[in-house]
């Protein structure tokens, strides 16, 4: 079972001169954070240790009740990053750099029953991750080609905020979606044959998030370096 929060957008407008990273489809999104520590981590294979659920938990985590044996707090975090802008004809356009959306875990607000520690439950919580951090590099393949333009270096920076905004609303919809459709197709893990179909069809959906990022990431390099 998952929980998952939506973040407030966070950038930083003016000029900017770093180059965006490459990266590759593979186990951690090149150019994202990346950090482990005693509350938190982003994307991994996790642990039972890692579910360190306690009293922060919130009360509608309550549902052992329910054959629910174990839940996993995660969510989708938009990130800090830069807006350069640059002039466009007779106005200015604003484009993000370094935006990398990335899941992450809580691990206080994770959480398993005493006697349901068994590789199968791990492995139902491990797939809300995979799912996670899937859409958020979907999100990253939509933000990335996202232009402000405006009359002056604000209105652009302003434009692109407002739709970078919106695209960002509309992943962590499709992350809800998915993380309950996922959960109540297996009964929160215990629908074996649903399961099974899951765990075979998130791999593909990871892939085919990670190799979309590529193209659109070097069409966003290029596009940065052309006069």
């Amino acid at each position: 079972m998952a929980y998952t929060r939506t973040y407030i957008l966070l950038i930083t407008l003016g000029l900017c001169t770093s180059v965006v990273p490459d990266a590759r489809a593979g186990e951690r999104m090149l150019g994202a954070p990346v950090f482990d520590h005693a509350t938190e981590t982003t994307y991994r294979q996790v642990t039972w240790d890692d579910f360190k659920g306690n009293a922060k938990a919130p009360p509608s985590w309550n549902r052992w009740r329910t054959g629910s044996f174990a839940h996993i707090a995660t969510e989708v975090r938009l990130g800090r990053f830069q807006v350069e802008v640059v002039p466009d004809g007779d106005g200015w356009l604003a484009r993000p750099v370094g935006v990398r959306p990335y899941a992450v875990m809580n691990k206080d607000f994770s959480a398993v029953k005493h006697g349901s520690r068994n590789a199968y439950t791990l492995d139902h919580e491990q797939l809300h991750f995979d799912i996670a951090e899937t859409v958020a590099r979907r999100i990253t393949v939509y933000l990335v080609p996202l232009r402000g333009r405006g009359a002056s270096q604000q209105a652009a920076g302003e434009d692109l905020a407002r739709q970078i905004r919106e695209r960002y609303e509309a992943g962590i919809k499709e992350l809800w979606e998915l993380q309950g459709a996922y959960d109540g197709e297996t009964g929160n893990g215990q629908r074996k044959k649903k399961q099974k179909k899951w765990a075979q069809d998130v791999p593909g959906m990871f892939r085919e998030a990670s190799e979309a990022l590529t193209p659109a990431l070097e069409t966003a390099a290029a596009d940065r370096t052309d006069p």
